[in-house]
């Protein structure tokens, strides 16, 4: 009888066992599924982020040719051009290019570019242009290429015509 007793407990631990197995395996299953869920969204918010990032990168581009009006006396060269455009110019493109070809030739100036239509130049839009006194009066009415030299003008050129010509003949 002693023996029925111990075959009998040994069944019932065989089987209390056999529960307790199944028991831990599915908790290590859903650990484990937790586990790759979680890391799945890590990664993918990783990526996501990863991307913001390059996109943020191209957008903070600068350019170090664009100046404002109330700069263009105060560039680190001794000697360049401010080439002031308003947004209606039909010949704005026309300018990039000439200042592009200008750029090919050896000892050549700088050009700043700088755009009326900039909200932090609307105060030097005027009737007519003036480029006399001190530089936070300076006044523009349509597109100018002004010289400069040691920190004072040197000569203006105004309206697209005059530009063009100007730019062609830059040296």
């Amino acid at each position: 009888m002693k023996m029925q007793n111990k075959v009998k407990v040994t069944k019932e631990e065989e089987i209390t066992n056999s529960n307790e197995i199944k028991n831990l395996v599915k908790l290590v299953l859903a650990v484990t599924v937790v586990f790759f869920i979680f890391y799945g969204i890590t990664i993918l918010v990783l990526k996501k982020d990863n991307n913001n990032e390059t996109k943020k990168e191209e957008q903070t581009q600068i350019d170090l040719e664009k100046i404002l009006i109330s700069q263009m006396l105060s560039q680190p060269e001794n000697n360049y051009y401010v080439l002031i455009t308003i947004e209606k110019d039909a010949n704005n493109t026309t300018y990039n290019s000439l200042k592009e070809e200008y750029y090919k030739k050896e000892n050549h100036k700088k050009i700043y570019l700088s755009n009326l239509s900039d909200p932090m130049n609307k105060t030097f839009v005027g009737d007519e242009t003036n480029l006399q006194g001190d530089i936070k009066n300076f006044k523009f009415d349509k597109s100018t290429l002004v010289e400069i030299e040691s920190a004072s003008i040197k000569s203006i050129t105004e309206g697209s015509a005059d530009i063009l010509e100007k730019l062609n003949n830059l040296e």
